[in-house]
């Protein structure tokens, strides 16, 4: 079909941060017997998306650019830390020589699912009439208000494409409402 596209992707992002941190005896900082800290997390996204577009014109006055989409997005988190407020033998640095060791675990899913559309119509290249929709269904929000719809409608006149005997230093001018 003239003027029909269709845009389909997916991306994936991994993030690990393993991190260790020593504090030695005898140091500026305070670190009586020493401080041994380890930090582990991971996170992922996972982006799918698609966008189905369709431009014409229907007739000489009259085009269309509409399109219609979707998204699908899913997050998750995982961390675990540890760490203490002396070593028991001084600058050993093991979990096992903590005293007085601190754990920390936790970790979220957040999916968000999407579906779009917008249009433009326009008249004799001067004249648009923009209108948009947008649904959202969140994971992160109660079941009974996951769900959010934001819709808008604009309109877009060009005067300086539609008025022609325009004085010449006034080049373009455009009004605009939604």
């Amino acid at each position: 079909i003239t003027g029909l596209s269709l845009q389909v992707r997916t991306s994936v992002d991994f993030i690990y941060d393993n991190s260790i941190s020593r504090r030695y005896n005898d140091t500026y900082t305070i670190a009586d017997r020493g401080k041994y800290y380890v930090n582990n997390s991971n996170s992922s996204e996972i982006n799918n998306d698609f966008l189905l577009n369709y431009i014409k014109n229907i007739t000489s006055d009259i085009s269309i650019n509409a399109s219609v989409g979707g998204n699908l997005l899913t997050q998750k988190w995982y961390y675990i830390n540890t760490g203490n407020t002396e070593l028991l033998k001084p600058n050993l640095f093991t979990v096992g020589n903590a005293f007085k060791l601190t754990a920390y675990e936790g970790g979220a899913t957040k999916k968000l699912n999407s579906l779009y559309g917008f249009a433009t119509i326009g008249f004799r290249n001067y004249l648009f009439l923009d209108v948009t929709a947008r649904n959202d269904w969140s994971s992160t929000l109660p079941p009974e208000s996951w769900s959010y719809f934001y819709p808008s409608v604009g309109l877009t006149w060009v005067v300086s494409d539609m008025i022609k005997t325009l004085p010449g230093w006034f080049t373009f001018a455009k009004l605009r409402a939604s």
